[in-house]
């Protein structure tokens, strides 16, 4: 978690500024998360990827779609997600985290 932590800050550090609509769109979707709605912040945070234009925003949505798919089991397609992730780290980062079910 805190490697994934590091790398995502890395990444974001990295790239263009992250615009206001797609932070206040993350902390919804965490939101619903910590509701226990995974289905609901799977399908929000594959929207967030679809719109934007920015690689680590799309890495970091994908990268928490592919963990709500995890926690529900559907480990097939938490793997379809991890490998749509377009910053290589991040997505081998998640192909290994839906492989062995550490999060």
């Amino acid at each position: 978690m805190r490697k994934r932590l590091i790398t995502l800050a890395v990444v974001l550090a990295c790239s263009a500024p992250v615009c206001a609509d797609y932070i206040a769109d993350r902390k919804a979707a965490m939101d619903l998360v910590k509701a226990g709605k995974n289905e609901e912040a799977m399908t929000a945070f594959i929207e967030m990827a679809e719109t934007t234009t920015n690689a680590a925003q799309e890495s970091d949505a994908l990268e928490q779609a592919a963990m709500c798919a995890h926690r529900q089991k559907e480990h097939d397609q938490a793997m379809q997600l991890a490998r749509q992730i377009p910053l290589v780290p991040m997505s081998a980062l998640s192909e290994k985290t839906s492989e062995t079910g550490i999060h």
